[in-house]
């Protein structure tokens, strides 16, 4: 009796025993395997990350490129073709334009005259042709270059800059010009612009007249 009491405790002890340890052969298991999980995790993190930002440099150096052929195609399109017969242009204003300024505080409406000079050659023969070549063109060119200075002396005039200053932003209009007119020349009529000078701006001869009248009643 005491035997089989005895021989059941041990067998229960070693079960017992047994348990414990797979157990601890499962938790030790577990631990490795969530760490194991989370290793993997972060790799695969640093891994996307990695790929992304790879990815974000490609897309940036394919937009640069994108941006610098643009650019370039930009710059060749009004390029003289080898041998392209170049034609003096020079233009002036019809009549002045009108110019908001003040005078001893004073708003007045002044009017601007101006003239200058430009080079123009052909680009596209089929396209210019059509409107009769730069012979043809010559009248259109010269308003659109008007047109183009209105609206340069209308934006100077709303930053308040004064009639007596417009001189200094010649040369500042002059290039703005020349990039303005060569893109839309070169889209629509098939001509370039070699190069395009303001020469003058100053009042019209009306407009100094009244500005000594009214400083001279001030």
């Amino acid at each position: 009796m005491k035997r089989t009491a005895l021989f059941v405790l041990a067998f229960a002890i070693m079960v017992s025993a047994a348990a414990f340890s797979g157990c601890g052969k499962n938790e030790n298991a577990s631990d490795t395997s969530s760490q194991s999980s989370v290793s993997q995790t972060q790799e695969s993190s640093e891994q996307s990350s990695q790929e992304s930002s790879e990815e974000t440099e490609l897309n940036s150096g394919d937009e640069s490129e994108a941006e610098q052929s643009k650019t370039a195609v930009s710059s060749e399109s009004v390029q003289a073709p080898e041998g392209a017969v170049k034609t003096e242009l020079k233009f002036g204003t019809t009549e002045p334009i009108p110019y908001d300024d003040q005078i001893n505080g004073e708003p007045v409406t002044l009017g601007v005259v101006s003239f200058g000079n430009s080079m123009v050659f052909v680009t596209d023969d089929e396209k210019a042709e059509s409107f009769g070549g730069v012979t043809g063109l010559e009248d259109t060119l010269r308003e659109d270059i008007r047109k183009g200075l209105a609206e340069h002396l209308q934006t100077l005039s709303e930053q308040e800059i004064s009639y007596s200053q417009l001189p200094i932003y010649s040369s500042e209009i002059s290039d703005s010009l020349m990039s303005e007119m060569n893109a839309k020349w070169n889209s629509e009529y098939g001509v370039g612009v070699d190069y395009l000078t303001i020469v003058s701006i100053s009042l019209s001869d009306d407009s100094e007249n009244l500005i000594r009248n009214m400083i001279s009643e001030s």
